[in-house]
């Protein structure tokens, strides 16, 4: 009895062994296919623009158009300068227009820790500067990037003409927020990302990513979680320097509620409107509009919209009307 149940054993660990065993064989052929593939990202594919030292790393800033206002563009959670890729040609025949890559995500460098609203807004503010791109700007935030541009707007009154919020999210909902659920997961994404496991999985179409070049990345791991886990200090930063915009042009952007499905929301759509109309009433010459037919994503679904509203913001901002 003794004698077949260590045979039993032996053929148990054999069976182990060989999983074990071919196991990391596929690990060792998704890290080579991630490192090949991010070498060849980087030789061939990376996208135009300029990497600026912003205190001992770089954030890539990408410059189109002539004339001012410059406008500004800042990315929503987890997605990179490439999410403006319909909007900004369009209003690079206006105007000077600038997109980034925040720290960690696209092409920028990882950045220090915590990854918080003011500390993007510092890095912006010093990028623009380093860059020369010069005031007065306006400033469009999509999602969490609405946080960001308010805040810079509070902390820099002067150098902002007017905003566009796309969609954007509002600091109550964060208050309290306990990203600490975010931590557990940044070992299992670097892990993934590292293996090539998302990558090979887009270039199959299996997942859709906001922007695949993020996620091929493994710092992008950590400038995700880094600003989802930090959601509670950016929204109760932002409600610190919370306050009347006076009579800058303001224009809020709200995705259609009636054209997304309850279970792809995290708040009920009328909550979410008021949210989006709380936000509008920061400025006397505001304006709120809904993107027809769109979701959350608007930069993508509904370009035509976001590109409207910039315009309308710059004519005001140049007419005075």
């Amino acid at each position: 009895m003794e004698a077949v149940l260590l045979n039993r054993l032996r053929g148990l660990g054999g069976l182990l062994l060989r999983f074990l065993m071919a196991l990391a064989v596929l690990a060792a052929l998704g890290a080579g296919y991630q490192a090949i593939g991010s070498a060849v990202d980087a030789h061939f594919q990376r996208p135009p623009g300029v990497l600026v030292d912003v205190g001992g790393y770089r954030l890539r800033l990408h410059c189109t158009g002539h004339g001012g206002p410059a406008v500004i563009l800042d990315s929503g959670l987890g997605s990179s300068s490439s999410s403006w890729r319909l909007v900004q040609p369009a209003v690079a025949r206006d105007t000077q227009v600038c997109s980034y890559d925040r720290a960690g995500s696209g092409w920028s460098d990882d950045g220090p820790l915590p990854r918080t609203s003011g500390r993007i807004v510092t890095e912006l503010h010093r990028l623009l500067r380093r860059a020369r791109v010069e005031p007065p700007y306006v400033l469009v935030g999509h999602s969490f990037g609405g946080l960001n541009v308010r805040l810079f707007a509070s902390e820099h009154r002067g150098e902002v003409a007017g905003m566009v919020l796309v969609d954007a999210s509002h600091e109550s909902l964060y208050t309290g927020h306990a990203g600490d659920g975010g931590k557990a997961l940044l070992l299992p994404c670097r892990v993934v990302v590292r293996l090539g496991i998302l990558s090979f999985l887009s270039q199959i179409h299996l997942i859709q990513t906001p922007d695949s070049g993020s996620f091929y990345r493994p710092g992008w791991c950590t400038a995700v979680f880094g600003e989802l886990v930090s959601l509670d200090v950016s929204a109760r930063e932002v409600a610190a320097h919370r306050h009347s915009f006076g009579h800058m042009p303001l224009i809020v952007i709200t995705r259609d509620i009636h054209a997304t499905s309850s279970a792809n929301q995290s708040v009920s759509g009328p909550v979410w409107w008021k949210l989006q109309t709380d936000v509008a009433s920061l400025s006397s010459r505001s304006l709120h509009i809904v993107a027809k037919g769109s979701g959350h994503s608007v930069p993508s679904q509904r370009p035509d919209v976001v590109v409207w509203a910039i315009r309308r913001v710059l004519s005001e901002v140049r007419t005075g009307k």
